[in-house]
This record gives C-alpha cells, sequence and structure tokens, in this order.
C-alpha cells in the first residue's frame, strides 16, 4: 500500500478551539467518511504503509512562543497539538489502529503573522523539508519485499486539500523531485495527486476528493544492468600525437 504525504493548515481557531467542520468525504462510489478531514477517509481506504503529515512552525500560539521557551520547545507544542488532533480525528472515526502510520514533521516557515515574525527563507524551508521528505522515503518506500523480488506498483500519495500559502507548491516540487531519484531501478513508482472540492462554511455538506495527478516517475539516469555477464570494457590506445 502506498506511503502518503499530507499537507496541513491549522485547524483550531486561537488557542484550542477546533475550526475546521464536519463534512462527508466522498472518495469514489460508495466510499464516504464524516470527518473535519480528509485522513481518515484515506487511510480507511487506502490503508497505507506509512503517513506524513507536514506543518508549519509558525502555528505555534503566543504562549508557545514566549520569551524563554525556546525554538525547540515551540516546535515540540506545535508537534503535540497536532499529534492530539490526529488522536482525536481517528477516535471518532474509529480508526485507531492506525495511529503509529502517521508521523507529524514540523517545518520552518516564514511569514509575518499575529503570534510573530517568522524569519527563515523559501530555500531554507524547501531544504528541510527535503530532508524530511526523503528520510520519510527511505524508510518507508519499499522498491523490493523481503524476498527481494521487484514489487508490482510503488505508490506515494499527496494530499493537498488543507495546504495553504506557498506550502502546497514546495511540497509537491521536493517531493516530485527526489521521488525522480528514488525510483533509479525501478520504473513502476507512481505520484498520486489529491485535493478536495472548495468548502464553504453553511453551504457545504459533502466534499469529493478528486485524483488532480496520476503520474508514472521515471529515474533522471538511465538505469543499465551491470549484472554479471553485461559489463563490457572497451580500450583505446592512443599515440600521443594530436
Amino acid at each position: 500500500m502506498p506511503p502518503r504525504d499530507h499537507l496541513w493548515s491549522n485547524p483550531y481557531q486561537p488557542h484550542t478551539k477546533l475550526r475546521w467542520d464536519k463534512v462527508t468525504y466522498v472518495y469514489a462510489e460508495g466510499e464516504a467518511l464524516e470527518s473535519c478531514t480528509t485522513l481518515p477517509l484515506f487511510l480507511k481506504v487506502f490503508k497505507p504503509e506509512a503517513v506524513l503529515i507536514l506543518v508549519c512552525d509558525t502555528l505555534a500560539c503566543h504562549n508557545d512562543l514566549r520569551e524563554g521557551a525556546g525554538y525547540p520547545s515551540s516546535v515540540e507544542a506545535v508537534r503535540r497539538k497536532y499529534e492530539g488532533f490526529i488522536d482525536q480525528v481517528l477516535n471518532d472515526t474509529e480508526l485507531t489502529e492506525f495511529k503509529d502510520r502517521v508521523k507529524v514533521s514540523v517545518i520552518p516557515c516564514f511569514g509575518n503573522f499575529r503570534n510573530g515574525e517568522f524569519w527563515t527563507s523559501p530555500t531554507d524551508t524547501r531544504l528541510w523539508m527535503l530532508y524530511e521528505l526523503l528520510e520519510f522515503l527511505l524508510e518507508n518506500v519499499v522498491l523490493k519485499d523481503p524476498a527481494g523480488t521487484e514489487v508490482k506498483e510503488v505508490a506515494v500519495a499527496l494530499d493537498l486539500t488543507h495546504g495553504i500559502n506557498y506550502l502546497p507548491t514546495l511540497t509537491y516540487a521536493s517531493l516530485r523531485a527526489l521521488l525522480h531519484h528514488i525510483a533509479f531501478g525501478n520504473k513502476r513508482l507512481t505520484l498520486r495527486v489529491y485535493n478536495s472540492n472548495p468548502f464553504t462554511p453553511g453551504v457545504t455538506t459533502e466534499l469529493h476528493i478528486n485524483l488532480i495527478e496520476e503520474t508514472p516517475i521515471s529515474p533522471l539516469i538511465e538505469h543499465h544492468d551491470l549484472s554479471e555477464g553485461n559489463i563490457k570494457l572497451g580500450f583505446r590506445t592512443y599515440s600521443g600525437k594530436a
């Protein structure tokens, strides 16, 4: 089953009040689930091996950023907030068996907000994101099964439903760039990108999750069979004259 990346904005009003409304998310015919996020339905339908949730450090609240608290403790506070939110969502949808498959990664981001000014740069944000995504892919994208035989398909899915501002663009570009390297030696790697219909408070009760892109990922470097019997060495002698 495919690993999945999800990109999330802030599900809370200032401090602790949940602001994402519950709707019925629908994927294909007969696959529907009521929740305030797409995550439970994706877990139910695809049963992924692993899920990475990317969130911004700019979601730290004033108390997390108070003087003397330190940046690491602020990042940890953001992580705990989202882990608590995920626990609540999975409890509500009776999908607690997937808790251990979901990891939250807090990415340093930039911008001026009510809770403070964040001074990193687009380059720093993307480099950190590349690191987190690469670590996730190396741990979870298995190109061969334990017996050493090639699997039929390896798919990585990216859900941008809850993304905001520059994060969807950075995430998509970073993930796709890494997948071209991960694909070396395996031409059956596929990227699938999802996004739901728009949500309008007080109007929307049902949201369809759309497959926006399904692209086979080819390696950047042509793969050559270097097994025994397929290696040929050629030599040429030169006289030293031009």
